[in-house]
């Protein structure tokens, strides 16, 4: 059996847990955790996501599946507060949702095209998620709030008709990233390396530190990583990730093990 130095902590363990509570059964007496998370901690990548959605799913299955995939949806959806990245982990492809002012969530998802990749380049330092909220402001002009609005409708319709070359305006942020550039020494240099190499467009992913280009699959996808990790090089900066990424339909799959 693992035992675990500190459940509390623990996002898989949690979230586990909150399930068998949610349905009113007890823990098993004995439980045996093995966890590979392959997203680095503290990246903007959505690791704490994926550990979340593990933990329910695992859960699920020790019950017997009781909970559909969207109850499971709904489930990390609460306990996460933000869709981002816990829809993409559990359901695949690309997300879209919208909270309502009673807590409950729409959404959708939509499979990414094959002729798009994401290219992520990670520095080698790390932002703490609450750092990284701590840079935003508590209130926004009326301004940015319908620019970022108008700008997350044209990447989706980018997205879905595969009119890239509108995803170098559609990436444009004004909510969180100029707040947060100034924590992620290397950003602005990474953004501009990446579209002079070709990148449709370039983003923050997440809360930081890695950036997220999108482009087309192929040499253009390799020499956009190559640029950006030139660009952090520079700066005396290591890069631990460079590498294009196909953006996959595929989300949470669950098997089973047998045992010995």
């Amino acid at each position: 059996m693992t035992t675990l130095r500190d459940p509390q902590r623990n996002s898989v363990f949690q979230s586990l847990k909150h399930l068998f509570q949610t349905v009113g059964a007890p823990l098993p007496v004995r439980l045996h955790l093995q966890e590979k998370n392959q997203i680095p901690l503290m990246s903007g990548l959505g690791s704490s996501a994926t550990a979340l959605v593990a933990g329910l799913a695992g859960a699920n299955a020790l019950l017997g599946f009781p909970f559909s995939m969207d109850k499971l949806a709904q489930m990390a959806l609460q306990l996460e507060g933000h869709p981002d990245n816990v829809l993409p982990a559990l359901q695949g492809g690309i997300a879209v949702a919208a909270q309502s002012a009673d807590g409950e969530w729409s959404y959708l998802t939509f499979s990414p095209r094959s002729d798009l990749v994401a290219v992520i380049a990670l520095p080698d330092y790390a932002l703490s998620t609450e750092l990284a909220r701590q840079a935003l402001p508590a209130s926004y002009e009326r301004q940015a709030a319908i620019f970022n609005l108008q700008h997350a409708g044209l990447l989706v319709g980018a997205l879905v008709s595969g009119k890239y070359a509108l995803l170098g305006a559609a990436m444009r942020d004004q909510l969180h990233q100029p707040y947060r550039s100034v924590l992620l020494p290397g950003f602005s240099e990474a953004i501009a390396a990446a579209l002079q190499a070709g990148a449709y467009g370039a983003a923050l992913s997440g809360a930081g530190p890695a950036v997220i280009a999108l482009c087309e699959p192929g040499l253009r996808a390799r020499k956009v990583a190559e640029a950006m990790r030139e660009a952090y090089s520079n700066l005396g900066i290591g890069v631990r990730l460079a590498v294009p990424i196909p953006l996959s339909a595929v989300g949470l799959s669950v098997e089973r093990v047998p045992t010995r």
